[in-house]
Protein backbone atom coordinates (compact mmCIF):
# COMPACT_ATOMS: atom_id res chain seq x y z
CA UNK A 1 0.00 0.00 0.00
CA UNK A 2 1.19 3.51 -0.78
CA UNK A 3 0.48 6.90 0.76
CA UNK A 4 0.51 8.13 4.35
CA UNK A 5 -0.91 6.18 7.28
CA UNK A 6 -4.46 7.52 6.91
CA UNK A 7 -4.45 6.73 3.19
CA UNK A 8 -3.39 3.17 3.93
CA UNK A 9 -6.11 2.85 6.57
CA UNK A 10 -8.71 3.96 4.05
CA UNK A 11 -7.57 1.08 1.86
CA UNK A 12 -7.81 -1.34 4.79
CA UNK A 13 -11.33 -0.12 5.63
CA UNK A 14 -12.39 -0.46 2.00
CA UNK A 15 -10.99 -3.99 1.89
CA UNK A 16 -12.90 -4.97 5.04
CA UNK A 17 -16.09 -3.51 3.61
CA UNK A 18 -15.71 -5.51 0.40
CA UNK A 19 -15.14 -8.61 2.53
CA UNK A 20 -18.49 -8.00 4.20
CA UNK A 21 -17.26 -6.90 7.62
CA UNK A 22 -18.43 -3.30 7.77
CA UNK A 23 -21.40 -3.05 5.42
CA UNK A 24 -23.78 -2.83 8.38
CA UNK A 25 -21.83 0.09 9.89
CA UNK A 26 -21.38 -2.23 12.86
CA UNK A 27 -17.96 -3.80 13.04
CA UNK A 28 -17.27 -7.45 13.68
CA UNK A 29 -13.52 -7.00 13.14
CA UNK A 30 -11.45 -3.82 13.43
CA UNK A 31 -7.68 -3.32 13.06
CA UNK A 32 -5.77 -2.14 16.17
CA UNK A 33 -2.16 -1.00 15.79
CA UNK A 34 0.03 -1.45 18.87
CA UNK A 35 3.32 0.42 18.62
CA UNK A 36 6.32 1.73 20.60
CA UNK A 37 6.37 4.88 18.50
CA UNK A 38 4.41 8.13 18.87
CA UNK A 39 0.89 8.18 17.49
CA UNK A 40 -1.67 10.95 17.00
CA UNK A 41 -2.48 10.57 20.71
CA UNK A 42 -1.08 7.98 23.10
CA UNK A 43 -4.30 6.07 22.38
CA UNK A 44 -6.38 7.07 19.39
CA UNK A 45 -9.31 5.79 17.35
CA UNK A 46 -10.66 6.95 14.03
CA UNK A 47 -14.39 6.19 13.97
CA UNK A 48 -14.68 7.16 10.31
CA UNK A 49 -11.87 4.95 9.02
CA UNK A 50 -12.56 2.37 11.75
CA UNK A 51 -9.18 1.63 13.29
CA UNK A 52 -7.37 2.28 16.58
CA UNK A 53 -3.74 2.88 17.56
CA UNK A 54 -2.13 2.36 20.97
CA UNK A 55 1.25 3.88 21.92
CA UNK A 56 2.41 1.28 24.44
CA UNK A 57 5.06 3.28 26.41
CA UNK A 58 2.75 6.25 27.01
CA UNK A 59 -0.38 4.16 27.66
CA UNK A 60 1.41 1.84 30.07
CA UNK A 61 2.87 4.87 31.86
CA UNK A 62 -0.38 6.81 32.18
CA UNK A 63 -2.63 3.83 32.96
CA UNK A 64 -0.50 1.10 34.55
CA UNK A 65 -3.43 -0.71 36.18
CA UNK A 66 -6.23 0.09 33.73
CA UNK A 67 -4.49 -0.07 30.37
CA UNK A 68 -6.81 -2.84 29.19
CA UNK A 69 -9.67 -0.35 29.56
CA UNK A 70 -7.86 2.03 27.22
CA UNK A 71 -8.14 -0.63 24.53
CA UNK A 72 -11.87 -1.02 25.23
CA UNK A 73 -12.38 2.75 25.32
CA UNK A 74 -10.72 3.27 21.93
CA UNK A 75 -12.66 0.39 20.40
CA UNK A 76 -15.79 2.18 21.62
CA UNK A 77 -14.83 5.09 19.35
CA UNK A 78 -14.43 2.73 16.40
CA UNK A 79 -17.97 1.54 16.98
CA UNK A 80 -19.18 5.15 17.10
CA UNK A 81 -19.31 5.91 20.83
CA UNK A 82 -18.25 9.47 21.79
CA UNK A 83 -16.18 10.56 24.77
CA UNK A 84 -18.49 11.43 27.67
CA UNK A 85 -16.09 13.25 30.03
CA UNK A 86 -16.35 17.01 30.78
CA UNK A 87 -13.76 18.14 28.21
CA UNK A 88 -15.59 16.40 25.37
CA UNK A 89 -18.32 17.99 23.26
CA UNK A 90 -20.86 15.31 24.20
CA UNK A 91 -24.34 16.36 25.42
CA UNK A 92 -27.41 14.23 26.07
CA UNK A 93 -29.10 15.88 23.08
CA UNK A 94 -26.52 14.42 20.69
CA UNK A 95 -26.98 11.10 18.95
CA UNK A 96 -24.19 8.71 18.02
CA UNK A 97 -23.35 5.09 17.31
CA UNK A 98 -24.59 2.82 14.51
CA UNK A 99 -28.24 3.33 15.48
CA UNK A 100 -28.13 7.09 16.10
CA UNK A 101 -29.21 6.79 19.74
CA UNK A 102 -28.94 9.56 22.37
CA UNK A 103 -26.25 9.27 25.03
CA UNK A 104 -27.73 9.73 28.50
CA UNK A 105 -24.31 9.49 30.17
CA UNK A 106 -22.75 12.66 28.72
CA UNK A 107 -21.47 15.08 31.38
CA UNK A 108 -23.65 17.93 30.16
CA UNK A 109 -27.29 18.32 29.20
CA UNK A 110 -26.27 21.32 27.12
CA UNK A 111 -23.14 23.38 26.55
CA UNK A 112 -24.82 26.72 25.90
CA UNK A 113 -25.79 27.43 28.59
CA UNK A 114 -23.70 24.82 30.46
CA UNK A 115 -26.10 22.53 32.33
CA UNK A 116 -24.54 19.53 34.13
CA UNK A 117 -26.21 16.15 33.69
CA UNK A 118 -27.10 14.80 37.16
CA UNK A 119 -27.43 11.27 35.73
CA UNK A 120 -23.91 11.15 34.30
CA UNK A 121 -21.62 8.59 35.92
CA UNK A 122 -18.20 7.05 35.52
CA UNK A 123 -18.20 4.29 32.92
CA UNK A 124 -16.11 3.06 30.01
CA UNK A 125 -16.36 6.17 27.83
CA UNK A 126 -16.28 8.45 30.86
CA UNK A 127 -12.94 8.26 32.76
CA UNK A 128 -12.22 4.70 31.55
CA UNK A 129 -14.24 3.15 34.33
CA UNK A 130 -14.77 -0.60 34.25
CA UNK A 131 -18.53 -0.03 34.32
CA UNK A 132 -20.42 -0.41 31.05
CA UNK A 133 -23.38 1.97 31.13
CA UNK A 134 -26.58 1.30 29.21
CA UNK A 135 -25.79 4.25 26.96
CA UNK A 136 -22.39 2.75 26.19
CA UNK A 137 -23.94 -0.51 25.02
CA UNK A 138 -26.23 1.34 22.62
CA UNK A 139 -23.31 3.41 21.33
CA UNK A 140 -21.38 0.22 20.59
CA UNK A 141 -24.45 -1.36 19.03
CA UNK A 142 -24.06 -4.77 20.72
CA UNK A 143 -24.92 -6.30 24.10
CA UNK A 144 -25.25 -9.74 25.68
CA UNK A 145 -28.19 -9.25 28.00
CA UNK A 146 -28.92 -12.97 28.38
CA UNK A 147 -25.27 -13.87 29.06
CA UNK A 148 -25.14 -16.64 26.47
CA UNK A 149 -21.86 -15.42 24.98
CA UNK A 150 -23.47 -14.30 21.72
CA UNK A 151 -23.57 -10.57 21.09
CA UNK A 152 -27.03 -9.23 20.28
CA UNK A 153 -28.05 -6.02 18.56
CA UNK A 154 -28.82 -3.34 21.12
CA UNK A 155 -31.34 -1.47 18.95
CA UNK A 156 -34.69 -3.09 18.36
CA UNK A 157 -36.01 -3.62 14.84
CA UNK A 158 -38.92 -1.47 13.74
CA UNK A 159 -41.58 -1.93 11.06
CA UNK A 160 -42.73 1.29 9.35
CA UNK A 161 -44.59 -0.08 6.33
CA UNK A 162 -46.09 -3.29 4.94
CA UNK A 163 -46.51 -4.16 1.25
CA UNK A 164 -49.11 -5.07 0.21
CA UNK A 165 -51.56 -3.91 2.89
CA UNK A 166 -54.10 -6.61 1.99
CA UNK A 167 -53.21 -10.21 1.19
CA UNK A 168 -54.57 -13.74 1.33
CA UNK A 169 -53.39 -16.02 4.12
CA UNK A 170 -50.37 -18.06 3.09
CA UNK A 171 -49.05 -15.34 0.78
CA UNK A 172 -45.83 -13.33 1.29
CA UNK A 173 -45.64 -9.69 2.37
CA UNK A 174 -42.66 -7.34 2.60
CA UNK A 175 -41.92 -5.61 5.89
CA UNK A 176 -40.11 -2.30 5.61
CA UNK A 177 -38.43 -0.54 8.50
CA UNK A 178 -35.14 -0.50 10.42
CA UNK A 179 -32.73 -3.23 11.56
CA UNK A 180 -34.90 -5.87 9.90
CA UNK A 181 -31.94 -7.85 8.56
CA UNK A 182 -31.59 -9.46 12.01
CA UNK A 183 -35.26 -10.48 12.46
CA UNK A 184 -35.83 -14.15 13.29
CA UNK A 185 -39.56 -14.17 14.18
CA UNK A 186 -42.67 -12.25 13.15
CA UNK A 187 -45.79 -12.07 15.33
CA UNK A 188 -49.26 -11.63 13.76
CA UNK A 189 -51.64 -10.87 16.66
CA UNK A 190 -50.07 -13.70 18.69
CA UNK A 191 -49.41 -16.13 15.84
CA UNK A 192 -45.62 -16.36 15.49
CA UNK A 193 -43.80 -17.50 12.35
CA UNK A 194 -40.20 -17.87 11.23
CA UNK A 195 -41.12 -18.31 7.57
CA UNK A 196 -38.85 -15.36 6.74
CA UNK A 197 -36.63 -14.57 3.79
CA UNK A 198 -33.83 -12.00 3.79
CA UNK A 199 -33.50 -9.94 0.62
CA UNK A 200 -30.07 -9.61 -0.98
CA UNK A 201 -28.95 -6.32 -2.49
CA UNK A 202 -29.55 -7.73 -5.97
CA UNK A 203 -33.10 -8.81 -5.08
CA UNK A 204 -32.67 -12.53 -4.40
CA UNK A 205 -34.44 -14.19 -1.47
CA UNK A 206 -32.57 -16.29 1.08
CA UNK A 207 -34.71 -18.24 3.59
CA UNK A 208 -33.84 -17.54 7.22
CA UNK A 209 -32.30 -20.98 7.74
CA UNK A 210 -30.12 -20.54 4.65
CA UNK A 211 -28.93 -16.98 5.35
CA UNK A 212 -25.27 -16.49 4.47
CA UNK A 213 -23.27 -14.34 6.95
CA UNK A 214 -21.00 -13.23 4.12
CA UNK A 215 -23.92 -12.04 1.98
CA UNK A 216 -25.07 -8.43 1.93
CA UNK A 217 -28.78 -8.16 2.68
CA UNK A 218 -31.11 -5.20 2.71
CA UNK A 219 -31.09 -3.69 6.19
CA UNK A 220 -34.54 -2.20 5.87
CA UNK A 221 -36.74 -4.95 4.47
CA UNK A 222 -37.52 -8.65 4.75
CA UNK A 223 -40.18 -10.93 3.30
CA UNK A 224 -42.44 -13.06 5.51
CA UNK A 225 -45.19 -15.53 4.65
CA UNK A 226 -48.51 -14.85 6.39
CA UNK A 227 -49.58 -17.91 8.42
CA UNK A 228 -52.43 -19.79 6.66
CA UNK A 229 -54.82 -19.69 9.65
CA UNK A 230 -55.11 -15.90 9.86
CA UNK A 231 -58.09 -13.72 8.95
CA UNK A 232 -58.74 -10.01 9.51
CA UNK A 233 -56.53 -7.06 10.46
CA UNK A 234 -53.24 -8.28 11.94
CA UNK A 235 -50.93 -6.24 14.13
CA UNK A 236 -47.28 -7.07 13.39
CA UNK A 237 -44.32 -7.24 15.75
CA UNK A 238 -40.85 -8.56 14.99
CA UNK A 239 -38.10 -10.21 17.02
CA UNK A 240 -34.36 -9.90 16.42
CA UNK A 241 -31.44 -11.23 18.42
CA UNK A 242 -31.85 -8.27 20.77
CA UNK A 243 -35.45 -9.25 21.57
CA UNK A 244 -38.97 -8.26 20.56
CA UNK A 245 -39.66 -4.72 19.46
CA UNK A 246 -41.24 -2.95 22.47
CA UNK A 247 -44.57 -2.41 20.71
CA UNK A 248 -46.10 -2.63 17.28
CA UNK A 249 -45.81 0.70 15.43
CA UNK A 250 -49.04 2.15 14.09
CA UNK A 251 -48.03 1.41 10.51
CA UNK A 252 -47.29 -2.27 11.20
CA UNK A 253 -50.53 -3.94 10.13
CA UNK A 254 -51.92 -6.00 7.28
CA UNK A 255 -55.43 -7.11 6.29
CA UNK A 256 -55.54 -10.90 5.79
CA UNK A 257 -58.34 -12.79 4.05
CA UNK A 258 -58.75 -16.50 3.53
CA UNK A 259 -58.14 -18.04 0.08
CA UNK A 260 -61.14 -17.51 -2.17
CA UNK A 261 -61.84 -14.08 -0.70
CA UNK A 262 -60.68 -10.96 -2.47
CA UNK A 263 -57.76 -9.49 -0.47
CA UNK A 264 -59.20 -5.98 -0.49
CA UNK A 265 -60.90 -3.78 2.05
CA UNK A 266 -64.62 -3.61 1.24
CA UNK A 267 -65.99 -2.76 4.68
CA UNK A 268 -64.90 0.37 6.53
CA UNK A 269 -61.71 0.13 8.54
CA UNK A 270 -60.50 2.42 11.33
CA UNK A 271 -56.71 2.25 11.23
CA UNK A 272 -55.59 5.34 13.14
CA UNK A 273 -57.02 8.03 15.43
CA UNK A 274 -55.57 11.52 15.76
CA UNK A 275 -55.53 12.35 18.60
CA UNK A 276 -55.85 8.98 20.30
CA UNK A 277 -56.87 10.42 23.67
CA UNK A 278 -58.64 13.44 25.11
CA UNK A 279 -61.72 14.59 27.00
CA UNK A 280 -65.31 14.49 25.72
CA UNK A 281 -65.77 17.18 23.08
CA UNK A 282 -62.41 16.43 21.41
CA UNK A 283 -62.44 16.55 17.61
CA UNK A 284 -60.85 13.36 16.25
CA UNK A 285 -59.75 12.43 12.74
CA UNK A 286 -60.06 8.80 11.65
CA UNK A 287 -57.56 7.53 9.10
CA UNK A 288 -58.77 4.34 7.46
CA UNK A 289 -60.35 2.83 4.37
CA UNK A 290 -63.80 2.89 2.70
CA UNK A 291 -64.98 5.75 4.89
CA UNK A 292 -66.49 8.12 2.32
CA UNK A 293 -70.02 6.77 2.94
CA UNK A 294 -69.75 6.72 6.74
CA UNK A 295 -73.17 7.25 8.29
CA UNK A 296 -72.26 6.90 11.96
CA UNK A 297 -69.37 6.63 14.38
CA UNK A 298 -69.64 5.21 17.87
CA UNK A 299 -67.17 5.61 20.75
CA UNK A 300 -67.53 2.89 23.34
CA UNK A 301 -70.95 2.15 21.83
CA UNK A 302 -72.14 5.77 22.24
CA UNK A 303 -72.93 7.70 19.03
CA UNK A 304 -70.41 10.41 18.25
CA UNK A 305 -71.49 13.87 17.14
CA UNK A 306 -70.44 16.05 14.20
CA UNK A 307 -69.56 13.02 12.05
CA UNK A 308 -68.25 14.27 8.71
CA UNK A 309 -66.66 12.04 6.02
CA UNK A 310 -63.89 14.00 4.31
CA UNK A 311 -62.75 11.35 1.84
CA UNK A 312 -62.46 7.60 1.47
CA UNK A 313 -59.59 7.74 3.98
CA UNK A 314 -60.67 10.35 6.52
CA UNK A 315 -63.63 11.03 8.79
CA UNK A 316 -63.85 13.56 11.60
CA UNK A 317 -66.12 13.26 14.65
CA UNK A 318 -66.53 14.71 18.12
CA UNK A 319 -66.15 12.50 21.20
CA UNK A 320 -69.49 12.20 23.07
CA UNK A 321 -69.83 12.43 26.89
CA UNK A 322 -68.17 9.30 28.30
CA UNK A 323 -66.45 8.27 31.53
CA UNK A 324 -62.62 8.12 31.51
CA UNK A 325 -61.03 5.02 30.02
CA UNK A 326 -60.45 3.20 26.71
CA UNK A 327 -63.31 3.05 24.20
CA UNK A 328 -63.52 1.32 20.81
CA UNK A 329 -64.22 3.59 17.84
CA UNK A 330 -66.41 1.95 15.19
CA UNK A 331 -67.35 3.48 11.83
CA UNK A 332 -70.49 2.32 10.03
CA UNK A 333 -71.32 2.54 6.31
CA UNK A 334 -73.99 0.83 4.15
CA UNK A 335 -71.38 -1.94 3.59
CA UNK A 336 -71.00 -2.74 7.28
CA UNK A 337 -69.12 -1.68 10.39
CA UNK A 338 -65.40 -1.59 11.13
CA UNK A 339 -63.83 -4.12 13.48
CA UNK A 340 -62.19 -2.72 16.63
CA UNK A 341 -58.47 -3.34 17.10
CA UNK A 342 -55.40 -1.86 18.77
CA UNK A 343 -55.30 1.50 16.97
CA UNK A 344 -59.07 2.10 16.86
CA UNK A 345 -59.17 2.62 20.64
CA UNK A 346 -59.71 6.15 21.95
CA UNK A 347 -58.78 6.85 25.58
CA UNK A 348 -61.21 9.25 27.24
CA UNK A 349 -59.47 11.46 29.81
Amino acid sequence: MGGDFDDRMRQVAAGLAVAGWTWLAIDDVVPVFVTNYPTHWYAYADGYRRYATINVPETWSKYPSTRHRVFAHELGHVFGAPDEYPDSTCTVADTAGPFGTPNANCTFVSRVPPIPNPLSGACLMNHNSGVVCASTEFMWGWLDSDGNGEADLAAYPRVTDVEPRAVQAGQPITLIGRNLWDVTQVDFNGTVTSDISYITLDGNLHPLEAADPMQKYHLDQIMVTVPPSLDGIQQIQVRARGGWSPQAPRDAWVLVTQPGSAPVLTEPAVLLLDPASGPPGTSVTITGANLVHTTAVTVGGVPATDVEPLSNQWVVFTVPPLPPGPADVVATTPSGSSSPWLFSTFTVT
